[in-house]
């Protein structure tokens, strides 16, 4: 039933049955909680319900936040070629629209999922970066980004 759930889902989930918790209890003390309550006992099918729900709905509020995130890159990037239409020359050639789609799709690299994968993702953004020639600017305020969504 908590196959998947963080800390916050089980808090909230065990607000929605009117148990009180503290920040001091560890995620399986609120589990605990929640299996001894009343609720739980009485009516199992409605508290898994709830769960369920709660958890669906925090992924669906992250993969929203993935997609705004990739949005944003990509007006990033098309803002970052527009004015380099602007500022190069006429003899030099411009990317195509492919090329432009492609370096969205490798900025736009997944969050990892394990706390050991951070630093691999971290280098892989990196070298992107520098393969794409981002500006400095763009770079330092994605790492904000991405650091600011997981509470690095």
């Amino acid at each position: 039933m908590f196959k998947g759930a963080r800390k916050d889902d089980v808090k909230q989930i065990a607000s929605e049955l009117n148990l009180e918790v503290n920040e001091k209890n560890t995620l399986w003390d609120i589990i605990e909680l929640i299996k001894n309550s009343e609720p739980y006992k009485e009516n199992f099918d409605a508290v898994k319900e709830i769960a369920e729900l709660v958890i669906e709905e925090r992924k669906r509020h992250e993969q929203s936040q993935v997609e705004i995130e990739k949005l944003k890159l990509e007006l990033e990037v098309a803002k970052a070629q527009a004015e380099i239409k602007n500022t190069s020359c006429e003899g030099e050639s411009q990317d195509s629209l492919e090329t432009l789609i492609k370096s969205v799709r490798t900025l736009t690299v997944k969050l990892p999922t394990k706390q050991d994968n951070w630093g691999f993702f971290f280098s892989s953004l990196e070298r992107a970066f520098s393969t794409k020639k981002c500006p400095r600017k763009v770079q330092s305020g994605d790492f904000i980004k991405f650091t600011r969504r997981k509470g690095i």
